[in-house]
């Protein structure tokens, strides 16, 4: 973090100092894996909104933040628009939430959304090896139904659920189900990618996938 709010963003982000640079770093990974506000964001830091932006682009050239955008599509349901916002790192993601153990970890509220946040990087740096390369989405309606994922690639799309989770049932799965009901041609099919030891169709459109099957760096 030193290192980070010190040297290597001063060279990006100008004004902002170590210790506002290190504050915004906190409150961006209190709000990993939910829509970004700028608004509600420049407000809570005490900053413009043009001002947080470019703080935002700077961080996410450097790697460290991530927006994933929400697919958007004319099927006559209302959907959310704003992005999702990860730490692209989870190590400096439990650090800057003060969780420094697995138990720790594994009691915090913020367990889901760490794991969600860790397949997706995983999955975005193996697409980014990929010619040409998936668009990454997530999908979320006004109604709250909504899908982790959303991979476009060839006019076709791949609708992934994250689960943490060695066990899902179909229950569980009601958006996963709603996207492939809506998008029936262009998503022929959807995966859910868990802490599971096998490949089985748990819906005839629907697929269970071990994390460690689908990600090169396993759990």
């Amino acid at each position: 973090m030193r290192t980070l709010s010190e040297r290597d963003l001063s060279a990006i982000s100008g004004a902002l100092t170590p210790v506002a640079l290190a504050r915004l770093l906190r409150m961006l990974a209190a709000r990993h894996g939910q829509p970004v506000n700028v608004s509600q964001l420049a407000r809570d830091f005490g900053a413009n909104v043009r001002t947080i932006a470019g703080y935002l682009d700077a961080l996410e050239g450097s790697f460290l933040w991530r927006r994933l955008p929400a697919y958007r599509a004319n099927v006559g349901k209302r959907l959310t628009s704003a992005p999702r916002g990860y730490i692209v790192d989870s190590g400096l993601l439990h650090y800057l939430l003060d969780i420094v153990s697995l138990d720790g970890l594994s009691t915090n509220p913020v367990l889901g959304a760490s794991w969600e946040g860790w397949v997706t990087e995983q999955l975005w740096r193996q697409a980014a090896l990929m010619e040409p390369r998936p668009r990454f989405y997530y999908w979320r309606t006004q109604a709250g139904a909504e899908v982790d994922l959303v991979l476009e690639l060839g006019g076709r799309l791949v609708p992934i659920e994250i689960k943490h989770a060695a066990e899902v049932r179909s229950m569980e799965l009601r958006g996963l189900k709603q996207f492939l009901a809506d998008f029936a041609k262009l998503a022929p099919w959807g995966v859910v990618l868990y802490r599971g030891s096998e490949v089985r169709r748990i819906e005839p459109r629907i697929w269970l996938v071990p994390v460690h099957a689908a990600c090169l760096g396993g759990e």
